[in-house]
């Protein structure tokens, strides 16, 4: 019954394409990211691993 009252109401709402977008930038956003992590060198993972421990010559 709700799902039926909620379909009637997203389907005459203009903010639905606002939520579509949104999902498809999060989701594009989101491949992206993982596909870099995936395919991304153990060594550039350990020098950045190290960036906090290093001391400042200032």
């Amino acid at each position: 019954m709700l799902s039926l009252l909620a379909s009637e109401h997203f389907a005459k709402s203009p903010f639905l394409s606002f939520a579509i977008v949104a999902l498809l930038i999060f989701m594009t956003v989101f491949a992206a990211v993982s596909i870099r992590t995936l395919f991304t060198r153990p060594a550039q993972f350990e020098a950045v691993a190290r960036l906090p421990l290093e001391a400042d010559d200032d």
